[in-house]
């Protein structure tokens, strides 16, 4: 069948593409160059184009929808390709093994990250030459910064980094530049020895994990409805009333959900859980606009209501400072 479709002229071979099964397509696409090209005019629909890198394993998972507008998801992964299987080879810019198997394309991995990263880029060129993404996806365990990956859209449905050192510039990079909805670093963040940077936080939805590298500004400043941090080991009890007072006095606009755990310190020597680091901070609310309207004896949790327009929000403090505003 390919050699017959190679023989036809560049029309013909497009309305055959457009009638073909999404897996015959990429089949041959794969396998001939010549075809690759015709596709690319075909500007195929994806509702989703997803990178998974060293999650263990590394691939893309893509989203389309068929003739019925049912979805068609479909793996593209970079593996190892049993040598007793009958096999057939990409035309990247180095030829590969492929094995085609159900809904999914295993193409044979390379000897180290390094080279599953050169791979990688040739896949996500060759599909995205073919396909017109609505919403990207990327989960990461490698290192991504000096590939072309990040280079190939600057907005993300989700975004998360796992496990990686990063640098000051490719830190700012991914909070200020790319747009992204959800927004997670899991044990990753840059290594700072002058301490603690300003950066924008401007995401919708951040998760980022441990944050001795964030200032104290950047976190009043923040832009996000949601902001999920874990340990904040350079914050003060003053820097805890200044959270409340800024959306006291009409900050915060789109916050509405901010949590982070107290200093290491702090929870190690209070070996009686009394929370005695709370008190100056709930003794600073008699300065602010705001009304304390719910506060159960045991102090954990108290709701307040902003003078100014009754807005309403929860926190509840104990080893973790959680701040929710009421709808």
């Amino acid at each position: 069948m390919g050699i017959s479709i190679l023989k036809m002229p560049y029309l013909v071979q497009k309305e055959i593409f457009e009638q073909m099964g999404y897996m015959e397509l990429f089949d041959l696409t794969f396998m001939s160059r010549p075809l690759k090209y015709t596709a690319h005019s075909l500007h195929i629909p994806c509702s989703t184009f997803e990178w998974r890198v060293g999650c263990p394993r590394t691939s893309i998972n893509i989203t389309l929808k068929d003739l019925n507008q049912r979805n068609v998801k479909i793996a593209f992964k970079i593996d190892k390709v049993p040598s007793n299987t009958m096999q057939k080879r990409v035309n990247f810019k180095r030829k590969l093994p492929i094995k085609r198997s159900g809904k999914q394309f295993v193409l044979k991995c390379g000897k180290d990250d390094a080279e599953n990263l050169l791979i990688l880029e040739d896949l996500t060129q060759h599909l995205l030459d073919m396909l017109r993404v609505e919403d990207f996806l990327l989960m990461s365990r490698l290192n991504l910064f000096g590939t072309n990956i990040l280079e190939k859209t600057q907005k993300f449905s989700s975004f998360k980094l796992i496990y990686q050192d990063l640098t000051e510039e490719d830190t700012k990079k991914i909070l200020e530049s790319l747009e992204v909805d959800d927004f997670h670093l899991n044990f990753t963040g840059p290594k700072l020895r002058d301490g603690p940077k300003d950066f924008d936080l401007k995401h919708p939805i951040m998760e980022l994990g441990n944050v001795d590298w964030l200032s104290i500004k950047s976190i009043l400043a923040a832009k996000c409805e949601r902001l999920l941090l874990g340990r904040v080991n350079h914050i003060t009890q003053k820097d805890f009333s200044d959270i409340v007072r800024t959306w006291a006095n009409g900050g915060f606009e789109n916050l509405q959900e901010l949590k982070l755990q107290v200093p290491w310190t702090w929870e190690f020597s209070d070996v009686r859980d009394s929370y005695v680091y709370r008190d100056d901070v709930y003794k600073s609310f008699d300065d602010m606009d705001i009304t304390i309207t719910h506060a159960p004896r045991d102090g954990n949790q108290k709701t307040i209501r902003r003078n100014s327009d009754g807005k309403r929000a929860q926190i509840t403090f104990m080893k973790t400072f959680h701040f929710v505003v009421l709808p």
